[in-house]
């Protein structure tokens, strides 16, 4: 079988794009896992929510795109702010909400300098979002990152 790479190249791209284009008409669904926790699902990717009377916690956040569809979710299931977010992996299904999802965070008694939830990841996590792959390369923007120290 003999493949041209630019062939190659084509198939990959047209199956990133239609997956960055659904970000938009995604929907998102919130499934009761047990209590108080919940499944919030959509656009391939998962994220676990808990809301207690004293806010939310949130396992990762998804792409940013998503904040607003997830803040809906949410507030389906409770009035209170996210007050901890936990981050399980650097990559944007996972830590990619952060710095969107800030605005629905807490206010006021937060250990985080100006509002917001408080984000916990592994040391490694931190690491990788704000090191360089390569010495040629920008360092990445510093909002939305663990604040947990």
């Amino acid at each position: 079988m003999n493949v041209s790479i630019p062939a190659l190249v084509a198939f990959a791209l047209a199956a990133i794009a239609p997956a960055q284009q659904n970000l938009a008409n995604a929907e998102l669904h919130t499934l009761p896992v047990q209590g108080n926790v919940y499944m919030i699902t959509g656009a391939g990717v998962n994220i676990a929510a808990q809301a207690g009377k004293d806010g939310v916690l949130l396992v990762d956040t998804m792409p940013a795109a998503l904040a607003p569809k997830i803040a809906a979710e949410l507030r389906k299931l409770t009035d209170q702010p996210i007050r901890y977010i936990v981050d399980t992996s650097m990559t944007a299904d996972h830590a990619g909400g952060n710095d969107a999802l800030r605005p629905f965070g807490a206010t006021g008694a937060t250990p985080v300098a100006g509002g917001g939830p408080t984000i916990i990841a592994h040391e490694n996590v931190l690491n990788r979002l704000t090191t360089p792959v390569t010495t040629k390369e920008t360092p990445p923007l510093q909002r939305g990152l663990p604040n947990d120290e």
